[in-house]
């Protein structure tokens, strides 16, 4: 299966079937695996590779399957995961999913420390927790 992708693209109607798309990568898929990754980051250029925080959502839960199925592997998704907290939206989810890859998240050790000082208790929370899962 080709896919087309436009990074930055603000349109839905483009973005939601190729997110559905990826969704759905079959074992063996994993040249396209990298498309969905790009979901996540937040840009911090307004209108630049901006995804409503539905669709990251998505994204962090497809990823973190591929990741549960070995089709990817844990490392090459702490960067965007990292990435994507700058999303108020699913800001906990990926601070969830971070701990849930235990020590291959190490990298992300030092902004979770930080988070540990949040004044959001809800975000406080989950940071702590995600340490002692990747600590």
């Amino acid at each position: 299966m080709q896919f087309y992708y436009a990074p930055g693209s603000n349109v839905e109607y483009y973005r939601q079937p190729v997110l559905e798309a990826l969704e759905g990568i079959e074992p063996g898929g994993k040249e396209h695996t990298h498309l969905l990754l790009e979901c996540l980051p937040v840009s911090r250029v307004a209108g630049v590779g901006t995804w409503p925080s539905l669709a990251r959502s998505r994204a962090i839960a497809a990823v973190m399957r591929l990741v549960q199925d070995k089709r990817i592997a844990p490392e090459k998704v702490v960067k965007p995961l990292l990435g994507a907290m700058n999303d108020q939206g699913c800001r906990i989810q990926a601070i969830k999913a971070l701990g849930a890859l235990g020590t291959d998240a190490a990298a992300a050790v030092p902004t979770l420390t930080v988070l540990k000082r949040d004044p959001d208790q809800m975000l406080r929370d989950a940071a702590i927790e995600a340490l002692k899962k990747i600590e």
